[in-house]
């Protein structure tokens, strides 16, 4: 049998303010097998190797922080993946030991009992920020929003992916009245960011500003200017 050996990446999250200006990056997941980097799918597909879906998701959050937390410059933050199933696990307390550099993100898709969003907002006594992820398709209410009050909102990537720019505006309008940051997702193109900016968004992530690349890659930083993509 060919064991996956875990390889984190890095996607950028852009401030488009007065240039682009990478506010953070979102921790990915690949898998290694032979000389070919496998999708996230692939690697929980074969949990068993690491010794089930909670084992590996520590090993996934024990190897981000690990390597990720080197790549940040001051005023940067990691964005990280909070699977549902560690909501309210205590193992996971382990994330105050790097709180002022960690964006915890909770998918829209999980079903938070109250319990679960007055644990995630302890973490906030401790410097940690919260998005929610996926924005826009699943099951986040006016609860959610005001008993998490998250600092950022990701927009699903399929509002960009069909074209809805006017939805987009609307939605940036509402995080602007929740006082949290929209982060909008899946911008590849240069015509997808322009329109996206025109919606009056400020912050993005997608492959015009960057791809998810290892840690070693974010290592050897450059300035970028207004309206320059990223190294290929």
């Amino acid at each position: 049998m060919v064991v996956i050996e875990l390889v984190p990446v890095f996607q950028p999250i852009v401030d488009t303010a007065g240039g682009i200006n990478h506010i953070g990056y979102e921790a990915l997941i690949r898998g290694k097998k032979l000389l070919h980097l496998r999708s996230a799918s692939e690697v929980f597909a074969r949990a068993e190797e690491f010794g089930g879906i909670k084992a590996l998701d520590q090993a996934i959050r024990d190897l981000e922080l690990k390597v990720g937390l080197q790549i940040l410059s001051d005023h940067q933050r990691m964005f990280l993946n909070m699977p549902q199933q560690a909501l309210r696990d205590p193992d996971w307390l382990v994330l105050r030991s790097a709180a002022s550099k960690l964006v915890i993100e909770v998918s829209e898709h999980a079903r938070l009992s109250v319990a679960d969003m007055v644990w995630l907002g302890d973490f906030r006594e401790y410097g940690i920020q919260i998005a929610i992820d996926d924005f826009g398709v699943g099951q986040t209410n006016l609860e959610m929003l005001s008993k998490l009050r998250p600092e950022y909102l990701k927009l699903d990537l399929s509002f960009v992916r069909r074209g809805d720019f006017e939805t987009v505006r609307k939605i940036r309008r509402f995080a602007e009245d929740w006082e949290t940051k929209l982060v909008v997702e899946g911008v590849e193109t240069e015509r997808e960011a322009i329109a996206v900016l025109d919606a009056g968004v400020r912050y993005i992530q997608g492959f015009i500003y960057g791809r998810p690349k290892e840690a070693a890659y974010w290592y050897q930083r450059w300035p970028i200017s207004a309206g320059q993509k990223a190294p290929p």
